[in-house]
């Protein structure tokens, strides 16, 4: 099996902005001391709950290593998918599996203290 370690950093680069593309979400790689070390997708920092509320970021980190992607929902759907690579690990997300709404925006707003309106950040 090939992991995603298993790969030089350009193929890696290249691989994670291809996900963030196909997926339409961020991407992150996250080193083990919870600092993000590359974003693709292009959300804005801002608007990210990865960017923004550094203890959720710090929770999804310690969450229970896998040997397959780890899924967390909050919000009943609001998905994200943590892969551990070697000593950092991926985090996909967030990513909506319904509509977004007016509700699920002030959800984002006031658990992540993501500033200004928040229409539509998350990926559907």
């Amino acid at each position: 099996m090939v992991r995603m370690h298993d790969f030089d950093e350009v193929k890696r680069e290249f691989l994670l902005d291809q996900w963030g593309r196909m997926l339409h979400c961020d991407i992150c790689l996250v080193s083990r001391d919870c600092n993000i070390r590359e974003s693709y997708g292009g959300m804005s920092a801002e608007r990210s709950p990865l960017h923004t509320d550094r203890a959720f970021l710090k929770m999804l980190l310690e969450r229970e290593e896998k040997e397959y992607p780890d899924i967390y929902c909050e919000n009943h759907s609001i998905l994200y998918a943590v892969i551990p690579i070697g000593q950092e690990k991926l985090i996909i997300g967030p990513v909506s599996i319904t509509r977004p709404s007016a509700e699920q925006d002030a959800f984002m707003v006031k658990t992540h203290r993501i500033s200004g309106a928040a229409m539509h950040i998350i990926p559907y």
